[in-house]
């Protein structure tokens, strides 16, 4: 990917968009300091995009930065670059998205109650309708209390659960819980019904809970 992309970006060198994928991708290396480099070189170039276009792809940028600094622990600017992103997003669906890296930032900080309650914040604009919201809400709040307080893990996993059964990370996430609590029968009848899908993790989990 890493080639692939150093020659896209030698055969268009002032395109912000192959700018932003080589950024995306030295992030997922975790050369942070060259995929910050990319992102300030992509949003110098974004003055010829159409306005609609520019605070697209702005908020694109600003989104990579907050993750690359969160990994960096740089908090802060993190959290100033989050409530910029929160300030001009037009997009109430977005709220889920962004309070997911605020829980990110927080959790880092150790302030796992404010982590929880920006989750919780981002439902306010949910239509009580489709499932899936919720479901990954309350699987991302199990993810702030796991290792740190699993029964309160557990409960928002099963929360997700219950709005959405097929999710299966969430399946995944509890069926470790119930594992490492001793009920083993209990993880394995989270895990058989979807043992056969296309994800190999939960075939796995359920061969390693057999033995």
């Amino acid at each position: 990917a890493l080639r692939v992309t150093n020659e896209l970006i030698s055969a268009r060198p002032n395109d912000p968009e192959v700018l932003l994928l080589s950024a995306k991708v030295m992030q997922a290396l975790h050369r942070f300091s060259p995929a910050l480099i990319q992102l300030d070189k992509a949003a110098e170039l974004t003055s010829e995009l159409s306005s609609s276009e520019q605070a697209r792809f702005r908020r694109q940028i600003e989104t990579h930065n907050v993750t690359i600094n969160v990994a960096r622990g740089d908090t802060e600017q993190a959290l100033r670059s989050l409530k910029n992103l929160q300030a001009t997003s037009p997009n109430s669906a977005d709220a889920p998205r962004l309070a997911v890296l605020f829980a990110a930032v927080y959790r880092s900080q150790g302030l796992l109650e404010a982590a929880d309650k920006e989750l919780v914040k981002s439902l306010e604009n949910w239509d009580r309708i489709t499932p899936f919201t919720i479901a990954w809400v309350s699987f991302q709040r199990g993810e702030v209390w796991v290792g740190v307080d699993d029964a309160r893990a557990q409960k928002r996993y099963e929360e997700a659960l219950h709005y959405l059964p097929e999710y299966v990370t969430a399946r995944v996430h509890l069926a470790e819980l119930k594992h490492q609590a001793g009920d083993t029968h209990a993880a394995i009848k989270l895990l058989e019904p979807i043992a056969k899908g296309q994800d190999p993790e939960p075939a796995g989990r359920l061969a390693e809970f057999l033995t």
